[in-house]
Formats: C-alpha cells, sequence, structure tokens
C-alpha cells in the first residue's frame, strides 16, 4: 500500500513552537511556497469563463475594506458598489487604519466606477465597520452596517418604485434580470454575504427591469416574473 504522508495536510500549533520548528519547516521540500502579490481591494470579473482580479477605485484602497454590497443605487440598470472598512486592531505602535469613511461606486455596466462623496450619496460610515446587509422593512429596502464597540448604523435606499420587490423562496437561488436595452444580468440570492452577514433574500426591483427568471439550487427554471412598465 502506497505511504500516505505526503497526501496528509502537515499541521503544528506554532503558538506553541519554538524558533527552530518554524525554521525547519520553512525548509521542506514537499509543500508550495504561497505568496501574496496584491494587497489591493478588488473584484472578480468573469470574462465568459476566465476570471480577473479588478482593483476598486482608489477610496476603497485607503483601508481596508470589510462589508460591502452590489446593488443598483442610482436604478440605471447596472450594478453599483457600497461599501465600509477600517481596521482599530493593529499594535499601538502602528496605529488604526480609520481613513475609510464609507463609499458609493457607481457602474457603467462594463466594470467602470465612478466614485461619488459621501455628500452626494448620503453614505458616511467612519467607525471600525465591518458587517454591512441589505435588510427589508416597513419604511422600504434598508442598509445596516455594524461597527466594533459603536452603534449600528441604518441608510434607507431611495427608491422611484418603493416596495417593489421579489421574494426568493426557500430553494431558490439565482435569477437572471431581463433589462430594457436587450440587457440581462444574473445574480446569486445566497444565504450569505460579506463579513459574516445575511441581507434579505429579496431581489430589487426598479424601472430599468422587464421581467426575470428565477432558478432552483439544481439549476433549473423555478419561476417567471413579468412587470408591468413603470
Amino acid at each position: 500500500m502506497p505511504s500516505l504522508k505526503k497526501h496528509i495536510l502537515y499541521y503544528r500549533d506554532y503558538a506553541k513552537a519554538s524558533l527552530d520548528e518554524v525554521v525547519e519547516f520553512t525548509k521542506r521540500k514537499d509543500y508550495n511556497t504561497l505568496y501574496c502579490k496584491v494587497l489591493e481591494s478588488c473584484y472578480v470579473r468573469n470574462d465568459g469563463g476566465k476570471f480577473k482580479l479588478i482593483p476598486l477605485p482608489q477610496n476603497a484602497q485607503i483601508a481596508p475594506t470589510y462589508g460591502m454590497l452590489a446593488e443598483d443605487i442610482n436604478e440605471d440598470g447596472n450594478l453599483d458598489l457600497v461599501g465600509v472598512g477600517n481596521s482599530y486592531e493593529p499594535e499601538v505602535v502602528y496605529g488604526r487604519y480609520d481613513a475609510q469613511i464609507g463609499f458609493t461606486f457607481l457602474g457603467d455596466g462594463k466594470g467602470n466606477f465612478n466614485s461619488l462623496s459621501s455628500m452626494e450619496s448620503g453614505f458616511f460610515v467612519n467607525g471600525d465597520a465591518k458587517g454591512m446587509a441589505r435588510i427589508e422593512t416597513s419604511k422600504g429596502s434598508m442598509i445596516v452596517v455594524t461597527q466594533n464597540n459603536d452603534s449600528v448604523k441604518t441608510f434607507l435606499m431611495k427608491r422611484s418604485v418603493k416596495g417593489s420587490i421579489v421574494k426568493a423562496g426557500k430553494d431558490e437561488s439565482s435569477a437572471v434580470l431581463y433589462l430594457k436595452k436587450s440587457r440581462k444580468r444574473k445574480l446569486d440570492v445566497g444565504y450569505g454575504a460579506t463579513y459574516l452577514s445575511q441581507s434579505s433574500r429579496t431581489i430589487l426591483i426598479n424601472g430599468q427591469v422587464d421581467s426575470l427568471k428565477i432558478f432552483n439550487s439544481k439549476e433549473g427554471l423555478s419561476r417567471t416574473v413579468r412587470f408591468n412598465k413603470h
């Protein structure tokens, strides 16, 4: 029987390891060495089955980014990005990473983004922000942001069609939106989001959406929803 030794992941509690043990492990030849070459906050673009890392605009690079949502904020049919960050955890000698005040990037549907100031967007979170989610309330769609050792912040989304949403069923996991000008967009309707967050399992509908098809977890068509012109 062939040895399984080379297939077993080597494990060691390095919190208790000596310096000699750490140095010895770095000399092992039977494991690959991985390097971190990209430190920017990025999104992954699907170019027809080939995936490419694209750095986010500069406003997302001034501090660590944690929570982020992709929504059609300005209702033009293109996905936009809203995000938060910062970290108060570094040691005192380095200081806090606290330059982030939240960002809003408007997308053009081609992978490019235009950054809005907090005055233009009304979105401002300058604390040690982490979790971020969109929930549905009696007042409408609301963005919720958590902060370590601070209050929860909420932002009501301005929408031209109040309360126009489609709620995903238990086994429904994705949808294709058919938009005006012969455009379409696929989205996942998952049970989790960035940094341990979970948004409402709903799809926001605006005047750009003509219809949508919702699919189950086995990629089978679950239902088709059509909308009247707004």
